[in-house]
């Protein structure tokens, strides 16, 4: 007796990975629910028709208000672990928008906190 490790053929996979993709799943997330690779999945929406969204969600997504709000609360003197607690992101993704935003990157450590004259808590 053979015993396949994938039950379901494949054409059973494809309807639900249109589904959780188009409810705005990614595709690592979709791959990590079949417990298939992400190359499967992304090659299950092409053969379906979805037309792909474009990589980097966060940075892409970003609304021009919260960009304000994360170089305003970096220059106040927070580090960017403490403007990606607030703001409910990664510190890299904290990263992204203060470039985007134009705002200089001071060094880590203490010695770029100590360049900041005044910090509100």
């Amino acid at each position: 007796m053979t015993v396949h490790r994938y039950p379901r053929r494949y054409t059973e996979w494809d309807e639900e990975i249109v589904q959780l993709y188009e409810a705005g799943w990614s595709l690592r997330q979709i791959s990590r629910r079949i417990h298939w690779s992400p190359n499967f999945v992304r090659y299950h929406l092409i053969k379906s028709g979805v037309k792909l969204r474009k990589r980097g969600g966060q940075l892409r997504d970003m609304d021009p208000v919260k960009v304000r709000k994360a170089c305003t609360l970096y220059k106040l003197g927070y580090s960017m672990e403490d403007v990606a607690r607030i703001m409910g992101v990664s510190r890299t993704g904290v990263r992204g928008w203060l470039m985007r935003g134009g705002t200089e990157i001071r060094p880590r450590g203490t010695a770029g906190r100590q360049q900041v004259t005044r910090r509100v808590a």
